[in-house]
């Protein structure tokens, strides 16, 4: 990675030690369902505020239950996508045979949404 002098990687425990900062894009891969579910309100509303005026969220998660989730997949899944759902637009909802996906993007100005429709 030197080449990627913007690039930096860091140790954390989310939410509590989210970076600072406005950024375009938060990816929340394979992660959200290691979180406590009492948690997981305060990941959405973190990333919610880390994002610059639209700005995007993508979220992935597998579908088979873990032994050492915290929460099942499914669950974690479905409680970041009402959340992010209730503040940012609609931009992408697909389930695959290993894991589901979404996309959101929050507004510009105020909250202008459209209706979650699965692909």
């Amino acid at each position: 990675m030197q080449s990627a002098n913007h690039v930096v990687f860091r140790r954390a425990t989310v939410p509590r030690d989210m970076p600072r900062g406005t950024y375009d894009l938060v990816i929340v891969s394979e992660l959200a369902y290691y979180i406590p579910a009492h948690h997981l309100a305060q990941l959405a509303n973190r990333i919610y505020t880390m994002l610059a005026p639209r700005g995007a969220v993508v979220v992935l998660n597998h579908r088979r239950p873990f032994d050492d989730a915290a929460v099942l997949p499914a669950l974690a899944h479905r409680r970041l996508r009402r959340r992010f759902a209730s503040k940012m637009k609609f931009v992408f909802d697909a389930a695959y045979r290993h894991f589901d996906v979404m996309a959101f993007q929050k507004p510009y100005r105020g909250l202008k949404r459209s209706n979650v429709q699965s692909v």
